[in-house]
């Protein structure tokens, strides 16, 4: 998940979500990327009560009651009850994009994530390429895609925040935009 200001300065925090139960976590999470949060659940996907922690946890205390629009595809995590009326006692109105217009009305999808999503696999492709060079390193274990991952997200969100202000300026509309990739 990426959010993104106009002004490119990163308030609130990539959240990478693994698939499991988040076991390895205690073990895993001091070779973490610092400033990237990771949650963990049986499907890797995005649920409920993933985004209201996050928005709770981010996005408000991000925000400071500053009026700002939430802009975000018509799915039905974005639809619940307790995400729509979360938001709006924050001073944050919720525009949904109907199925099929992303690419007209949403310019994150259009202007941000291609770029980001490029550089986080040119990173992984590098950085899989110099391990494997390694002597040391014979075969890759589900904490090593992890970490791999956490390394090359949290590598990206800064080096497109340096690189990339002037397309987050001209991409994003309101004064803060979510996607998820």
């Amino acid at each position: 998940m990426l959010g993104v200001f106009t002004d490119g300065v990163p308030r609130v925090p990539p959240i990478v979500i693994f698939r499991g139960k988040g076991d390895r976590l205690e073990r895993e999470k001091e070779k973490y990327y610092p400033g990237v949060k990771v949650e963990f659940n049986q499907k890797a996907y995005m649920n409920d009560q993933l985004f209201l922690q996050y928005i709770e946890k981010h996005l408000v205390q991000a925000l400071g009651g500053r009026p700002s629009l939430f802009v975000i595809d018509l799915m039905e995590l974005h639809t619940t009850s307790t995400f729509l009326e979360k938001l709006p006692t924050q001073n944050i109105p919720t525009s949904l994009i109907p199925g099929g217009c992303t690419v007209f009305l949403q310019p994150l999808d259009v202007a941000i994530n291609k770029a980001f999503e490029e550089m986080i696999q040119e990173l992984t492709n590098t950085a899989i390429l110099d391990t494997e060079d390694a002597e040391t390193f014979p075969q890759w274990t589900v904490s090593d895609w992890q970490i791999l991952t956490m390394t090359c997200v949290g590598d990206a969100f800064y080096q497109f925040h340096l690189e990339s202000s002037k397309i987050i300026s001209l991409g994003v509309s309101s004064s803060w935009t979510f996607s998820s990739s």
